[in-house]
Parts: structure tokens; sequence; C-alpha cells
């Protein structure tokens, strides 16, 4: 007997193994993806501060517009990032709204530009990051020279 044959006498069972099929697939899937899920943050919902120059860091949401006022001192935004896994890490750069920029992001929408104000921790002054000197400070190099292809951002 061909398979012609023994679907023609069984006319459900091609359905009901396409179907199982079909399930197992799906369930495999949603399972992947919850996995991956707890396992990786793809969006982080905590960012790195600091209220003085990068000397410490602290943690809180990702939302917040700096600066913003913790401890009775001025927060800014900290990029840090590693060349090495984590096991050493660095602020490439502070991050700031300019107070035009805060009034115009917590009113209702607009085509405004939005200006960002960059520096090096340390440094003395904020450049908006579209200018040739903010975006030079923006890019990411490893602080000992090394290759530059293992740069990872490193979130709290």
């Amino acid at each position: 007997m061909g398979f012609r044959e023994f679907t023609n006498k069984r006319p459900y069972l091609p359905l009901g193994v396409i179907t199982i099929l079909a399930v197992a697939t799906v369930a495999f899937a949603i399972i992947k993806i919850k996995r991956a899920r707890s396992s990786i943050a793809l969006f982080p919902t905590q960012a790195f501060y600091t209220c003085d120059d990068g000397a410490t860091l602290f943690s809180d949401a990702v939302e917040r517009l700096p600066p913003f006022g913790r401890d009775g001192k001025m927060a800014v935004r900290a990029h840090v990032f590693t060349c090495d896994g984590g096991a050493h890490r660095w602020i490439q750069y502070l991050e700031k709204y300019t107070d035009e920029s805060l009034v115009l992001m917590r009113g209702p929408p607009t085509n405004q530009p939005i200006a960002v104000l960059v520096k090096k921790p340390g440094s003395g002054s904020w450049v908006a990051r579209s200018t040739a000197a903010g975006l030079s400070m923006i890019v990411p190099r490893c602080p000992d020279g090394s290759d530059s292809k293992n740069i990872e951002p490193v979130n709290p």
C-alpha cells in the first residue's frame, strides 16, 4: 500500500500530524523567546548617573531627564563602557539636556530640535553633542589603546 492509499483510508491523519507539528513549533518558539528575554535585557530599565563629575556612579530609571536634582546636587547621565567583559570599566562621557530642551520634552509634542550637551568626566566645559567636538567625545575608545572591537556598553 502506497502513501496515497494510506492517507485516503485515513483522511484526518495528515491533518492531525500537521497540527501537532505546528503546535510544537509555536511552543518551542515561545519557550526560546521567554528564555532569551529573561537572560538578556534588550531594553535596559536603569542607567548610570553621577552628581560629582564621574567620581561616583548611581543607577536610576533610564527615563530620567538629566540634569535632575538628587541629594541637593544636579545629576547627569554617565555613559559607561568596558573593553574586557566588565573587569575594568570607564565613563566615556557625561550627558545632559539644555534647560530649553527639558521644557520642550516635558511639554506637548513639537518639531523643535532637542539639544544634548556632553563632556568628558573631569573636563571643564559642556559642548553640544551634534558638534565635531561632541561627536568625537561620544565615540568610545579603550583607555589602554587596545582593540576597540571589544568595546561594550555597561548597564547597571
